[in-house]
Parts: C-alpha cells; structure tokens; sequence
C-alpha cells in the first residue's frame, strides 16, 4: 500500500489502525497488517482535529473497521478483465501512426467467509 503525503507532512507521520488497534509497523512506520478489501466495513481518514486517542500524529489518522460476522458463509468471486480493445493509443503511437500495442489480462479470484 503506497502511504499519502498528508498536510505537506512526510509519509511517515500518518497512523493506521484496523478496529482501533496500531497497525503500523515500529521500524520504519509501514503498514503492518491489510485486510482485505472485502474485509472492510469502513474507513475513515482525518486529517486535523483528531480526538485525543489518535493525536500523535502530524499526517492523517486512517482507521479501518472489519465487517463482524454470523453464522452464515457469504463470498464473492470475480474477474479483472482487461484487452487492447479498451485501451486508447498512446501519444506516441498516435503521433507516429504505429499500431495500438496488444495485451490481454484476465485475473480472477474469490473470498469466502463468515459474516
């Protein structure tokens, strides 16, 4: 995960958390710990006035909440799909009328949980 600049401070000074528990990691401040995004109920990012719990900051305080669960599986399964056929020419291209470079991509996966 690529970290923001926040508040023209340096990326090192931002704080995450997932369900209100530091996840950032103690020796060069990365993100210890993503969830997935089918995971995630909710995130937030502050970028002043924190409240005082989360205030050791001079970036942003970005807090994740995890979806709670049930009794029941849900999941979901996908595609990225992506062809030539959607892409638009390069500028490059365009200007020396050479043709559209070929690409095709299919990646799929799933999740499968409870919740």
């Amino acid at each position: 995960m690529n970290r923001p600049f926040v508040n023209g401070n340096r990326e090192q000074t931002n704080n995450f958390t997932v369900d209100g528990l530091d996840v950032n990691e103690t020796i060069d401040n990365r993100v210890a710990y993503q969830p997935s995004p089918d995971a995630i109920a909710e995130i937030s990012v502050e970028t002043n006035n924190y409240a005082a719990e989360v205030g050791n900051v001079g970036g942003a305080v970005i807090s994740s909440v995890i979806k709670s669960g049930t009794n029941r599986f849900r999941g979901n399964a996908f595609e990225f799909y992506r062809n030539s056929n959607f892409d638009a020419n390069t500028w490059e291209n365009n200007r020396s009328s050479a043709a559209k470079q070929e690409r095709k991509q299919h990646i799929f996966g799933g999740t499968l949980g409870a919740r």
